[in-house]
């Protein structure tokens, strides 16, 4: 299950034309889904790693591209543009899994 909420993200990321309605709501949708799991499963390390790099990974998702759709590498990347808070909640999200002890697994890698 995690693989395919994974794959969901990646989906989120891929550009395809001019289709921000869906890849935003892909892309919340997958969060959404993350975030339940971590409720189902809150021991599971693995779990609240993948929740973390989904949300850490998502917080770049508006100043990725520029107005005209062309990719902006993270170097000139508007950093304003970037969603903090979320940042902050997979920051704190995958502290907590480093401090509980748990193993390292792929998400948190």
């Amino acid at each position: 299950m995690l693989r395919v909420v994974y794959l969901l993200l990646n989906h989120a990321h891929s550009r395809q034309g001019n289709v921000e309605v869906y890849r935003e709501k892909l892309l919340e949708q997958a969060i959404r889904l993350g975030r339940e799991l971590v409720n189902l499963f809150s021991a599971s390390g693995e779990t609240r790693a993948l929740l973390a790099l989904m949300l850490l990974t998502s917080t770049r998702t508006d100043a990725r591209y520029g107005a005209t759709g062309e990719f902006v590498p993270l170097t000139e990347q508007d950093r304003k543009r970037w969603n903090w808070p979320r940042i902050r909640e997979g920051r704190a999200v995958i502290d907590a899994v480093v401090s509980a002890g748990h193993p390292p697994s792929a998400y948190q890698i």
